[in-house]
């Protein structure tokens, strides 16, 4: 019964989430999004880099 409950917790608290989200959009708060990329790096070796240096910090060591 607990589990369910939790369970329960945890998919309300992401809906709200979710929904707090499209809520910005949709009221125009996309500031962010205009500059997500500014500055940005797209050279091959640096995108090699950091998906090199991602799978490193998620392999468990």
């Amino acid at each position: 019964m607990i589990q369910i409950l939790f369970t329960i917790a945890k998919v309300a608290a992401l809906i709200i989430i979710v929904v707090g989200g499209i809520v910005m959009l949709i009221q125009g708060h996309t500031d962010n999004l205009a500059t997500g990329f500014q500055d940005s790096n797209t050279k091959p070796g640096e995108i090699i880099m950091g998906f090199y240096s991602a799978m490193f910090a998620y392999d468990g060591w």
